[in-house]
């Protein structure tokens, strides 16, 4: 099944919820080279054919990320991704911005997350996660935040071109602390699946909560995540 197909399976799950996707029109091909040449390798085929259909959703759309959230356009994805090169391992090597200019960007990283920036690094299984399956680096050049809130300051969601020996490449995964990420599809199409399989058995649903509408665990008053219930899917 393509990303596009189990996309339509989805919004066909959430019935008349669907219309709460807020989603937005394709991305053009230009605007997909462009994102391409910024992170310097190729969107997985499926995620880039889903962009093609719809460039992200409104900010204000139903949240149906494993952590909350929406996902992002191509401008998005771009800034995003610049963003976070601020914080890589050896970004204040070479180019025009000084040292003092970098050391003022990396202070809005939280003090957890510079420590994990270069665990690549290092050995054993400290360099790893969740089975060895993501490589214990906050942030990397080929990893591509996708989806996460309106600021982007939590649980984003990340497609993975780098992934740990027992990973699979362009994985996808999210943050389930400020350090920790884990796997919670072995591709974006995946991902959609198992979130309309949780749809359909209403395992997940929607549930307005302050001025969001989100797909959470069933729950009187508040939303709450639901990676782990696609990783118990994954392993059924």
């Amino acid at each position: 099944m393509s990303a596009v197909a189990a996309w339509a399976r989805l919004e066909t799950a959430l019935g008349p919820h669907a219309a709460h996707l807020r989603l937005r029109a394709g991305a053009s091909e230009a605007e997909l080279t462009t994102l391409e040449q910024t992170i310097g390798w190729p969107l997985p085929a499926d995620y880039r054919a889903w962009l093609a259909q719809h460039d992200g959703q409104e900010p204000d759309g139903l949240q149906v990320l494993p952590r909350a959230g929406f996902l992002l356009g191509v401008a998005d994805l771009i800034e995003r991704w610049r963003y976070e090169r601020k914080f890589s391992p050896g970004a204040d090597q070479g180019g025009s911005r000084g040292r003092a200019d970098v050391d003022v960007e990396r202070s809005e990283a939280s003090a957890g997350q510079l420590a994990a920036l270069s665990v690549d690094e290092g050995s054993g299984d400290a360099r790893y996660q969740d089975d060895q399956r993501v490589r214990a680096v906050v942030f990397h050049p080929r990893r591509l935040t996708i989806g996460g809130g309106r600021w982007l300051d939590g649980d984003n969601l990340l497609i993975d071109h780098h992934p740990g020996p027992a990973g699979v490449v362009d994985q996808v995964v999210t943050f389930t602390s400020e350090c920790e990420l884990s796997v919670v599809g072995r591709s974006f199409t995946d991902l959609l699946e198992r979130t309309a399989t949780l749809v359909e058995r209403g395992i997940i649903t929607m549930l307005a909560w302050e001025d969001n509408l989100e797909l959470s665990l069933p729950s009187e008053k508040y939303p709450s995540a639901w990676d782990e219930a696609l990783r118990q899917l994954a392993r059924a």
